[in-house]
């Protein structure tokens, strides 16, 4: 949102990034803040782009999560506007949804969230800054259960329509069998999260190997 939004900031932060050794990070954006006025919203990502561009990063979006760190149901369901302030000492205090988990129960509200998704790919379907599109983090985490699913291939097939030249993921990250169907029959590549110790992740990504594409 324009109050927060601080390209000195951000140009500080992703130097330390850059310095780092990291080439590539990974967003999550907000649907309400692109409904609120999508192009202020696409030009601020255009812009956060070029500063990513001058540290050699290149970008992988996530469009769609479900994860709310913090207590209180507003949490689960942002709005437009000034976000409480950020608590010390508190991990990701004011992590909200996107889209918010009302509007994922809810199929008759899909065509914005659809118009959403189609927008965002056109615009940047092409620029080579984008490197992944992550289309959903974590379904069906934040407590919403197995109701995300449909919605889950749904954006894939929004998204297809659309056809863009970087390639397309939802990370597997439980042992979930449908969900992980839905991500090894539809992803390009195979994106994956595991905080295990190094053993449990060696055997993971061997297994994910399996599929036959890049990991």
């Amino acid at each position: 949102m324009p109050y927060n939004f601080n390209t000195a900031k951000m140009d500080k932060e992703l130097a330390l990034a850059e310095g780092t050794g990291f080439n590539c990070l990974r967003v999550v954006l907000p649907f309400v803040v692109w409904e609120h006025n999508p192009a202020a919203f696409k030009e601020r990502l255009r812009e956060f782009l070029e500063v990513c561009d001058r540290h050699g990063l290149r970008v992988m979006f996530a469009l769609f999560d479900h994860c709310a760190f913090g207590s209180g149901e507003a949490l689960k369901n942002p709005r437009y506007g000034k976000q409480p302030d950020v608590v010390e000492g508190f991990y990701a205090s004011g992590w909200t949804p996107s889209p918010g988990h009302d509007m994922v129960r809810d199929p008759s509200t899909w065509p914005r969230l659809e118009s959403y998704v189609k927008d965002i790919i056109s615009t940047f379907r092409d620029d080579r800054r984008v490197w992944v599109w992550d289309l959903y983090n974590e379904p069906p985490n934040g407590d919403i259960g197995d109701i995300s699913l449909p919605l889950v291939e749904k954006v894939f097939a929004w998204t297809r329509k659309i056809n863009p030249t970087q390639p397309l993921t939802v990370g597997t990250w439980n042992g979930n069998a449908e969900l992980n169907d839905i991500i090894f029959s539809h992803s390009d590549i195979i994106t994956f999260h595991n905080y295990n110790q190094a053993d449990a992740l060696r055997n993971a990504v061997t297994e994910l190997k399996k599929h036959g594409r890049p990991v």
